[in-house]
């Protein structure tokens, strides 16, 4: 059985290689950390869920968008099963997930996982949360690639509001509301 410090230390070795793009050594490090983390599934599920995220993310990077979507299934699919459905960590997965598919240019899809993601922040996390906010500008940022302009003011209103702790949308006065 592969030691932690093992694997902490693969996980180490992969972030500084992953912030050169293309870097063949990150990628294979992130499967190997990958690997590793399936041998200790069963002390650390939420690790595995990590590694499998920062695979996704590796393959991002180096523009292999079918296996960053899978890898990213693949880890929401490990999240629900260690978390549960209704977990703020599922909604950082669906937001990955979402942005492999505005680069498919696959917007509907990446609409829906985008508002999953906002829909599970908001009842966990209540609607003035900062994370919230993060959900509320990725939907913004997809409709400006989708050429919906019309519905980022809102969005990002709202965003901007919950950041300042300005629960009265910018009015002075509430009761004029």
């Amino acid at each position: 059985m592969p030691r932690p410090i093992i694997l902490l230390f693969l996980c180490a070795l992969v972030s500084p290689l992953t912030a050169h793009a293309g870097a063949p050594q990150a990628l294979a490090l992130a499967e190997q950390a990958v690997h590793r983390a399936e041998q200790t599934a069963n002390q650390d599920p939420q690790g595995l869920v990590a590694r499998v995220n920062d695979l996704a993310m590796e393959y991002l990077i180096q523009g292999e968008l079918l296996q960053a979507e899978r890898q990213y299934q693949r880890a929401l699919a490990f999240q629900e099963q260690v978390t549960g459905s209704e977990d703020p960590r599922v909604a950082n997965t669906l937001d990955n997930l979402a942005w492999v598919q505005v680069k498919e240019a696959h917007y509907d899809q990446a609409e829906s996982l985008f508002r999953q993601s906002l829909a599970i922040r908001e009842r966990t996390l209540g609607p003035d949360h900062p994370l919230v906010a993060r959900s509320l500008t990725n939907l913004a940022a997809l409709y400006l690639y989708w050429d919906r302009a019309e519905e980022v003011p809102p969005l990002t209103k709202r965003a901007v509001t919950i950041w300042s702790g300005d629960r009265h949308g910018g009015d002075s006065n509430p009761s004029q509301r």
